[in-house]
C-alpha cells in the first residue's frame, strides 16, 4: 500500500489523502476529493459498511451535510482512521470548531474506535490546558466522559474566555458560563460540580483547590454511575 504524506495538524485537506490503490472516492460536502480505501470507513463505521453493503456505490461517495461533512473534519476523522496523530488545538476558536464537528460526524457515522480516540486526546489536551477549560468540561458533559471534566477541574491554570469580557473570572465558575453553553449541560454534571466546589471550598478557605475539586468531581460522578 502506498502512503500520503504525514500531516499531523488539525484541519487535515484532501491532499494528504490521494492513495494510488485507493478504491473509493469519498467527496465532502465543499467538494475536496478524498482518495481513500473502502475498508478504512466500513471497519470505523457500521453506518457506512450498511451505505456499502447495498452495492449501489460507483467508487464514489458524496457527502452533503455542510456543517459537519466538510472538508477540514473529514480529513480529521480520516487522521484517526488511518492511525494518524491530531496536534492539539491552540486556541478556544479552533477547540470549539474542530472538536465539536470531528465528533458530530463521529456520532453520525457511530463510530466508536474514532469517539474513543477522540476522547483520549481531549482527556490528555484538557490535562495540560492553558486556556478554555470550561470548554473541555462542556465536551465531558456532551460526551458523558467524567475523565475529561476532571482533567479539566484539575487544570493547573484556570484562564478567562479568550474573545469574552470575562477578564479574571473562574471560568470553571458555572455562574460565569453563557446561557447557551449552560444548558447543554447534563444535570449530573452540574450537581457533581456544585458538589464537588462545595467540598474543595469549605466555609474557612479563602481559595479554591482545584485538584482537589476534581478529585471531588470523580468520586460523585462515580457514585451517580454506581447507583444506576
Amino acid at each position: 500500500m502506498s502512503e500520503a504524506k504525514p500531516q499531523v495538524a488539525m484541519g487535515g485537506v484532501a491532499e494528504d489523502f490521494q492513495f494510488s490503490d485507493s478504491d473509493l472516492e469519498l467527496i465532502s460536502s465543499d467538494g475536496q476529493v478524498f482518495r481513500i480505501h473502502k475498508y478504512k470507513l466500513q471497519a470505523a463505521s457500521p453506518v457506512f459498511r450498511s451505505v456499502f453493503e447495498t452495492g449501489n456505490d460507483d467508487g464514489k461517495l458524496q457527502l452533503t451535510d455542510e456543517t459537519i461533512e466538510t472538508g477540514p473534519h473529514i480529513g480529521n476523522f480520516l487522521k484517526i482512521l488511518y492511525g494518524r496523530e491530531l496536534n492539539a488545538p491552540h486556541y478556544y476558536e479552533d477547540l470549539t470548531y474542530t472538536c465539536e464537528g470531528l465528533w458530530r460526524l463521529i456520532e453520525k457515522y457511530d463510530a466508536a474506535p474514532a469517539k474513543e480516540h477522540l476522547h483520549m486526546c481531549l482527556w490528555r489536551w484538557a490535562r495540560s490546558c492553558d486556556y478554555s477549560a470550561h470548554r473541555f468540561f462542556w465536551f465531558a458533559s456532551q460526551m458523558d466522559f467524567p475523565d475529561i471534566g476532571v482533567a479539566a477541574l484539575q487544570s493547573e491554570e484556570i484562564l478567562s474566555w479568550r474573545n469574552q469580557q470575562l477578564k479574571g473570572v473562574d471560568t470553571l465558575d458555572l455562574a460565569s458560563w453563557s446561557l447557551y453553553d449552560f444548558r447543554q449541560l447534563d444535570h449530573e454534571y452540574i450537581l457533581a460540580w456544585c458538589r464537588a466546589r462545595r467540598n474543595a471550598l469549605p466555609d474557612s478557605a479563602k481559595q479554591l483547590d482545584h485538584k482537589k475539586m476534581g478529585t471531588e468531581f470523580e468520586k460523585i460522578m462515580k457514585a451517580f454511575r454506581d447507583q444506576k
